[in-house]
This record gives structure tokens, sequence and C-alpha cells, in this order.
């Protein structure tokens, strides 16, 4: 099947693509020219706006996390507690849903063999509060976290509780997402095995 990604060159977009190659695919990427990732066979490439109002996004992703993400989110926890630096966290206890970013660009993947029509999610299952994330860093670094009025604002302030996403159309067809204990403290693991 010949398919056109939007994107596709960063982030979750490179396992997506290389899903689909894996998958004997031929894959155009439409993307605005800046990054050509090495990938596990030949794409092809054309440039484009993807902010041209024809593009239509039909996937609902809560907060995308994994070994590539190049936001610095979770760097930014693991970070500061390794160097005791004080960060400044509105609502400690405030819950938030992630899916994996394998999980994420797979799932893109997998719809364009399983064809749904309307707007899906994407979402492992539960939701975790962002003391959780910090209590497994602490226990993982053997540090306390510096909480403090005054410290560097923590990425996801603002943010209010979010459930997570209903996945029943995505199970319907098929497809199964990890559940958040399954990566999210393995990614920590990496992440706080590999910061600097």
């Amino acid at each position: 099947m010949k398919i056109l990604v939007v994107g596709g060159t960063r982030y979750f977009g490179i396992p997506m693509v290389n899903t689909l190659l894996k998958k004997g695919h031929e894959i155009t990427i439409a993307t605005r020219g800046n990054s050509k990732p090495v990938f596990d066979g030949p794409v092809d490439y054309v440039v484009m706006d993807r902010m041209d109002p024809a593009n239509i996004s039909f996937v609902r992703y809560p907060i995308v996390m994994g070994e590539n993400d190049y936001t610095g989110r979770l760097d930014f926890y693991i970070e500061h507690i390794r160097d005791q630096k004080p960060m400044n966290i509105d609502d400690i206890d405030t819950k938030m849903a992630f899916i994996y970013e394998k999980d994420a660009g797979d799932f893109i993947a997998y719809l364009a063999e399983h064809f749904v029509p309307g707007p899906i999610n994407g979402c492992s299952k539960e939701a975790v509060k962002i003391s959780d994330i910090i209590e497994y860093i602490e226990k993982r670094l053997g540090k306390k976290a510096v909480i403090s009025q005054t410290g560097n604002n923590a990425p996801y302030n603002g943010i209010e509780d979010t459930l997570s996403f209903s996945t029943e159309k995505a199970e319907s067809i098929g497809y199964r997402f990890r559940e958040l204990k399954e990566w999210l403290y393995p990614l920590i693991d990496f992440r706080t095995a590999t910061s600097n």
C-alpha cells in the first residue's frame, strides 16, 4: 500500500514509519523539509506546510512520552532531583494521562490497515499523579525532590486532572495499548541511567 505520512520525522513518527516500512508499505513523508532521519527502509519526501487547514487530524492522544522525547519534560524532573535543584510544582497531586511513543506511532500505522471512520483515541489505561512520578525518581536516584515556590517552574504546571481517554473504539478493531506501568517506570529507569 502507498501511504502518505504528514510529519513523521520526529518523536513517535519515527517508530510509526518504521512499522509501516516493515509491513512492506511504500511511504511518502510530507514535511516542512527541516529534518530527514534515517529510517529502516527507503522513504520519499514532499515538502508541505502542516498548518494548512486542509490537513485533518483523526487520532486523539494525551501527553506522549518515550525514549525519543525531545521536550525534556521527564528529564526536567530527573535532573532537578538528581542535582537537588528546587522545582515549583503547582499541584503535585494532578493526575495525567499518557501514551507511550511506540504505541502512538504503531497505532497510526495500524489504522492504515484497519479503517475506522471518525475520530479515535489512543491512550495508556489509567492516569498517574505527578507525585507518583517524583516518588519513583526519588527512589531510583536515592535523593529527595526539592519543592519550592521559588524553584524552576515544572512541566505540566497548569494542567488539570485528566482521565485516561476511552480506547474502546481502538480495542473494537483489535488494538491494545500498553498499560502505564508496562512502560512508564522502565522509561524512567532508562532516562535516569542515561541522564548526565
